[in-house]
Protein backbone atom coordinates (compact mmCIF):
# COMPACT_ATOMS: atom_id res chain seq x y z
CA UNK A 1 0.00 0.00 0.00
CA UNK A 2 1.07 3.57 -0.73
CA UNK A 3 0.52 6.40 1.74
CA UNK A 4 -2.18 8.38 -0.09
CA UNK A 5 -1.63 11.41 2.14
CA UNK A 6 2.04 11.64 1.09
CA UNK A 7 1.63 10.30 -2.47
CA UNK A 8 -1.92 11.11 -3.64
CA UNK A 9 -1.20 10.94 -7.38
CA UNK A 10 0.80 7.73 -7.10
CA UNK A 11 -1.82 6.07 -4.90
CA UNK A 12 -4.62 7.07 -7.28
CA UNK A 13 -2.70 5.72 -10.27
CA UNK A 14 -1.93 2.36 -8.67
CA UNK A 15 -5.52 1.99 -7.41
CA UNK A 16 -6.79 2.21 -10.99
CA UNK A 17 -4.60 -0.64 -12.23
CA UNK A 18 -5.92 -4.23 -12.20
CA UNK A 19 -2.93 -5.60 -10.27
CA UNK A 20 -1.41 -2.44 -8.88
CA UNK A 21 2.28 -1.92 -9.51
CA UNK A 22 2.62 -5.41 -11.02
CA UNK A 23 0.07 -4.72 -13.77
CA UNK A 24 0.78 -5.18 -17.48
CA UNK A 25 4.27 -6.74 -17.33
CA UNK A 26 4.17 -7.03 -21.13
CA UNK A 27 4.15 -3.23 -21.41
CA UNK A 28 7.60 -1.68 -21.21
CA UNK A 29 9.38 1.65 -21.59
CA UNK A 30 13.03 2.36 -22.30
CA UNK A 31 15.21 3.20 -19.33
CA UNK A 32 15.89 6.69 -20.71
CA UNK A 33 12.26 7.59 -19.95
CA UNK A 34 12.53 6.31 -16.39
CA UNK A 35 15.80 8.13 -15.85
CA UNK A 36 14.42 11.39 -17.25
CA UNK A 37 11.63 11.24 -14.66
CA UNK A 38 13.89 10.86 -11.65
CA UNK A 39 16.98 12.78 -12.76
CA UNK A 40 17.54 15.82 -10.58
CA UNK A 41 15.02 14.73 -7.95
CA UNK A 42 16.26 13.55 -4.57
CA UNK A 43 13.71 11.11 -3.19
CA UNK A 44 15.93 9.81 -0.39
CA UNK A 45 13.76 11.33 2.33
CA UNK A 46 10.69 9.39 1.15
CA UNK A 47 12.26 6.36 -0.54
CA UNK A 48 11.29 4.00 2.27
CA UNK A 49 7.61 4.86 1.77
CA UNK A 50 7.58 3.75 -1.86
CA UNK A 51 6.74 0.23 -3.13
CA UNK A 52 9.86 -1.97 -3.11
CA UNK A 53 9.76 -2.53 -6.90
CA UNK A 54 9.89 1.22 -7.47
CA UNK A 55 12.41 1.81 -4.70
CA UNK A 56 14.84 -0.66 -6.31
CA UNK A 57 14.78 1.12 -9.67
CA UNK A 58 15.17 4.55 -8.12
CA UNK A 59 18.15 3.43 -6.04
CA UNK A 60 19.76 1.72 -9.05
CA UNK A 61 18.43 3.43 -12.20
CA UNK A 62 18.45 1.26 -15.34
CA UNK A 63 20.72 2.06 -18.30
CA UNK A 64 19.09 4.27 -20.92
CA UNK A 65 18.65 1.45 -23.44
CA UNK A 66 17.20 -1.19 -21.10
CA UNK A 67 13.49 -2.03 -21.10
CA UNK A 68 11.68 -1.48 -17.79
CA UNK A 69 8.01 -2.06 -16.84
CA UNK A 70 5.92 0.85 -18.11
CA UNK A 71 3.91 0.87 -14.88
CA UNK A 72 7.09 1.51 -12.90
CA UNK A 73 8.02 4.30 -15.28
CA UNK A 74 4.67 6.02 -14.72
CA UNK A 75 4.79 5.27 -11.00
CA UNK A 76 8.12 7.11 -10.81
CA UNK A 77 6.57 10.04 -12.67
CA UNK A 78 3.68 10.27 -10.20
CA UNK A 79 5.97 9.91 -7.17
CA UNK A 80 8.14 12.77 -8.43
CA UNK A 81 5.04 14.89 -9.06
CA UNK A 82 3.79 14.25 -5.53
CA UNK A 83 7.14 15.19 -4.02
CA UNK A 84 8.16 18.15 -6.18
CA UNK A 85 5.30 19.36 -8.42
CA UNK A 86 2.09 19.81 -6.44
CA UNK A 87 0.08 21.60 -9.14
CA UNK A 88 -0.90 20.77 -12.73
CA UNK A 89 0.86 23.93 -13.90
CA UNK A 90 4.10 22.88 -12.21
CA UNK A 91 3.84 19.42 -13.78
CA UNK A 92 3.37 20.89 -17.25
CA UNK A 93 6.39 23.13 -16.76
CA UNK A 94 8.50 20.19 -15.65
CA UNK A 95 7.30 18.10 -18.60
CA UNK A 96 8.40 20.75 -21.06
CA UNK A 97 11.80 21.18 -19.40
CA UNK A 98 12.25 17.41 -19.19
CA UNK A 99 11.47 17.06 -22.90
CA UNK A 100 14.00 19.70 -23.89
CA UNK A 101 16.69 17.90 -21.88
CA UNK A 102 15.81 14.43 -23.19
CA UNK A 103 15.65 15.67 -26.80
CA UNK A 104 19.35 16.50 -26.67
CA UNK A 105 20.35 13.01 -25.50
CA UNK A 106 22.13 10.68 -27.91
CA UNK A 107 19.30 8.15 -27.96
CA UNK A 108 16.97 10.79 -29.48
CA UNK A 109 19.36 12.20 -32.06
CA UNK A 110 18.31 9.90 -34.90
CA UNK A 111 14.77 11.20 -35.05
CA UNK A 112 15.78 14.74 -34.09
CA UNK A 113 17.76 15.09 -37.31
CA UNK A 114 14.44 15.31 -39.16
CA UNK A 115 13.88 18.39 -41.27
CA UNK A 116 10.82 20.14 -39.88
CA UNK A 117 7.77 19.07 -37.87
CA UNK A 118 6.06 17.09 -40.65
CA UNK A 119 9.04 14.85 -41.34
CA UNK A 120 9.77 14.57 -37.64
CA UNK A 121 6.24 13.36 -36.85
CA UNK A 122 6.27 10.82 -39.69
CA UNK A 123 9.48 9.38 -38.27
CA UNK A 124 8.30 9.66 -34.66
CA UNK A 125 5.57 7.05 -35.01
CA UNK A 126 7.80 4.05 -35.90
CA UNK A 127 10.62 5.25 -33.63
CA UNK A 128 8.27 5.56 -30.62
CA UNK A 129 6.57 2.23 -31.27
CA UNK A 130 9.77 0.26 -31.87
CA UNK A 131 12.43 1.98 -29.78
CA UNK A 132 10.76 3.56 -26.75
CA UNK A 133 7.50 1.80 -25.86
CA UNK A 134 6.01 -1.68 -25.90
CA UNK A 135 2.26 -1.86 -25.34
CA UNK A 136 1.73 1.88 -25.80
CA UNK A 137 1.11 2.71 -29.44
CA UNK A 138 0.99 6.09 -31.14
CA UNK A 139 -0.53 6.63 -34.58
CA UNK A 140 0.22 9.93 -36.33
CA UNK A 141 -1.51 11.34 -39.39
CA UNK A 142 0.16 14.40 -40.89
CA UNK A 143 -1.67 16.67 -43.31
CA UNK A 144 0.24 19.76 -44.34
CA UNK A 145 1.08 21.79 -41.25
CA UNK A 146 -1.13 19.88 -38.84
CA UNK A 147 -1.26 16.40 -37.35
CA UNK A 148 -3.59 14.09 -35.48
CA UNK A 149 -1.94 11.86 -32.88
CA UNK A 150 -3.78 8.91 -31.36
CA UNK A 151 -2.33 7.17 -28.30
CA UNK A 152 -3.62 3.73 -27.26
CA UNK A 153 -2.69 1.44 -24.38
CA UNK A 154 -4.23 -1.05 -21.89
CA UNK A 155 -6.78 0.46 -19.47
CA UNK A 156 -5.25 3.04 -17.11
CA UNK A 157 -1.66 2.20 -18.02
CA UNK A 158 -1.36 5.95 -18.53
CA UNK A 159 -3.98 8.21 -16.96
CA UNK A 160 -5.35 11.64 -17.85
CA UNK A 161 -2.83 13.57 -15.75
CA UNK A 162 -0.03 11.79 -17.64
CA UNK A 163 -1.79 12.22 -20.99
CA UNK A 164 -1.91 15.97 -20.34
CA UNK A 165 1.88 16.19 -20.07
CA UNK A 166 2.14 15.15 -23.71
CA UNK A 167 0.85 18.59 -24.72
CA UNK A 168 3.89 20.59 -23.51
CA UNK A 169 6.09 17.67 -24.56
CA UNK A 170 4.82 17.79 -28.16
CA UNK A 171 5.06 21.56 -28.24
CA UNK A 172 8.70 21.43 -27.09
CA UNK A 173 9.60 18.73 -29.62
CA UNK A 174 7.97 20.52 -32.55
CA UNK A 175 9.76 23.72 -31.59
CA UNK A 176 13.01 21.78 -31.33
CA UNK A 177 12.71 20.64 -34.98
CA UNK A 178 11.90 24.08 -36.32
CA UNK A 179 8.15 24.57 -35.96
CA UNK A 180 6.77 28.05 -35.26
CA UNK A 181 3.46 29.32 -33.89
CA UNK A 182 2.82 25.85 -32.49
CA UNK A 183 -0.56 24.86 -31.11
CA UNK A 184 -1.13 21.51 -29.41
CA UNK A 185 -4.32 20.43 -27.71
CA UNK A 186 -5.56 17.22 -26.13
CA UNK A 187 -9.00 16.59 -27.58
CA UNK A 188 -9.82 13.36 -25.74
CA UNK A 189 -8.49 11.36 -22.80
CA UNK A 190 -9.83 8.08 -21.43
CA UNK A 191 -8.76 4.80 -19.84
CA UNK A 192 -7.49 3.40 -23.15
CA UNK A 193 -5.69 6.40 -24.61
CA UNK A 194 -5.82 9.98 -25.80
CA UNK A 195 -6.20 12.10 -28.92
CA UNK A 196 -4.12 15.18 -29.74
CA UNK A 197 -4.19 17.78 -32.49
CA UNK A 198 -1.10 19.77 -33.42
CA UNK A 199 -0.67 22.74 -35.75
CA UNK A 200 2.39 24.77 -36.67
CA UNK A 201 3.86 27.19 -39.15
CA UNK A 202 6.86 25.83 -41.05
Amino acid sequence: MVDAARFPRLAHYLDLLPEGIRSYPECESKGVLFRSAIDGHDLSDVIDRLPPELRELIEEPPPAGVWVPAVLCDAAFHAVCDRFYPTDQAIRGWSEARTRTTATSRVYQRVMRAAGPGVFLRLAEPVHNRMFQRGTVVRIRVEGSQARLTLTHPPHLHITSKHATNVPMLRALLEHVGGRDIEVEMRESGPDGALYLARWRP
